[in-house]
């Protein structure tokens, strides 16, 4: 009886362990045909802008006849918006992306610290309307938010984008919240012992042991400013960027020029920086956000 229930047991180990073992190699295979698709997407967009109009016509899936790299020099001159030239808008785009960078590292972790490690009246509705109002759609918010920049002068503005970014509340508080609520409170607790105050605790331990998730929030947010379209094109309609320029170019070469190479080494300029941000940080974005323990 026991030698029957031990092949049993060691049968079905070796039958989990096959099924375990084709489940991952499948999913290696996925996740290959997957990223082969992003290169060959990659590839096809570069190969096509380096194309003339006819040779793009004719077939797109071919090398081109004549390799023409004055589709990028045409790009440099051509993609524009409203008088500001490429150089303009890609100011604008960096200064927002600024602005982003400096918020992401200051108050989601304010507001996360405070609800992490601290009790106090309001708490609970507080996270309660963070929820709340993460489920409501952002757009529908829009005409009270222009309203109320108007109001303030602030509507068209920098500054504006700067001060209605810092509310500090959303999935990077709560994710910050969740993060400072799982560390070990033992370092706080001897720097208090050694006469640390409340900032010194947060900026000399919480703080650093949130950069790798930080991080990541930053070439995100890197990321989404730069390819952000709706954004300015709502809020700073005077300081128009990248984003805007390419979709002007598209306008005029694709739907009324029928030009799509130009309109693909368009892409690829404002694709390459997007690339780099993520060929630097890619270590960061799929390491573990997880640190060790403080030397």
């Amino acid at each position: 009886m026991r030698t029957m229930r031990k092949d049993r047991i060691k049968t079905s180990v070796t039958v989990g362990s096959v099924t375990w073992e084709i489940f991952k190699w499948f999913s290696y295979v996925v996740m290959i045909l997957a990223a082969l698709s992003f290169v060959f997407i990659f590839v096809w967009l570069v190969i096509n802008s380096l194309k003339t109009t006819s040779d793009y016509a004719a077939n797109s899936f071919t090398l081109p006849e004549m390799w023409d790299w004055k589709n990028y020099m045409q790009v440099i001159t051509e993609l524009h918006y409203k008088g500001y030239n490429i150089f303009q808008l890609l100011g604008n785009s960096l200064t927002l992306i600024l602005l982003s960078t400096i918020n992401t590292m200051i108050w989601p972790q304010f507001a996360g610290y405070a609800c992490a490690r601290f009790d106090f009246p309001g708490k609970k509705i507080i996270e309660s309307a963070v929820y709340i109002a993460m489920i409501i759609p952002i757009i529908g918010a829009t005409n009270s938010l222009i309203q109320i920049k108007l109001a303030l002068g602030l509507y068209d503005t920098f500054l504006g984008e700067f001060l209605f970014g810092s509310g500090g509340l959303g999935m990077g508080s709560i994710l910050y919240a969740t993060l400072y609520r799982g560390l070990p409170g033992a370092y706080a607790e001897a720097a208090y012992i050694d006469g640390a105050g409340e900032w010194r605790v947060f900026l000399n331990i919480y703080y650093p042991q949130s950069v790798p998730m930080m991080l990541i929030f930053i070439v995100q947010g890197i990321i989404a400013t730069w390819n952000d379209y709706v954004g300015p094109y709502i809020m700073l309609p005077t300081h128009p960027t990248i984003a805007l320029g390419l979709q002007e170019m598209q306008n005029r070469f694709v739907w009324f020029g029928g030009d799509q190479p130009i309109m693909f080494a368009g892409t690829v300029v404002v694709l390459v920086p997007v690339l780099i941000i993520y060929a630097i940080f890619s270590d960061k974005i799929m390491g573990n956000t997880a640190m060790g323990a403080l030397k």
